[in-house]
């Protein structure tokens, strides 16, 4: 049996590993500076984000991109363990989810799917946690 490989998925690849040089220079440490970098070298409403947001909602749409549930208003999957150094994660989510602590700080590149969320308390975009901060993340609106 062979298995196809969806063209969006390697474009997504492609598309998230671009990231790297921009993500390398952006020190969670600083999470404003940080999401100030990110929003310098790859803007929230520039085309590399509108292609990773387009690639998303095909992955989401074909059922390849959010294959576990955490509950019932959370769907998540393991992108990448391992892209250029980044682990890559994709949560589709409304209200809380499960708390967790960034060893190394957290980059995230957040979206609305629908309404007007935001995502601790932040809008949509770039949002940045330091090393060894603990959140449980929640979406409203």
């Amino acid at each position: 049996m062979t298995v196809t490989t969806p063209p969006e998925l390697a474009a997504l690849m492609t598309e998230l590993g671009d990231l790297a040089p921009a993500l390398a220079a952006a020190d969670p440490k600083d999470p404003r500076a940080a999401e100030r970098t990110l929003e310098a070298q790859v803007p929230f409403r520039g085309p590399k984000v509108k292609r990773i947001e387009a690639l998303a909602r095909v992955g989401v749409r074909d059922g390849w991109l959010l294959p576990k549930s955490g509950g019932p208003k959370v769907r998540f999957g393991r992108f990448a363990k391992d892209l250029n150094g980044y682990s890559v994660d994709f949560v589709l989510m409304e209200g809380p989810a499960a708390g967790h602590t960034h060893t190394n700080g957290e980059i995230n590149l957040g979206f609305a799917w629908s309404g007007s969320p935001t995502f601790d308390a932040r809008p949509p975009g770039w949002v940045v946690f330091p090393p060894a901060s603990h959140h449980i993340p929640t979406v409203t609106g």
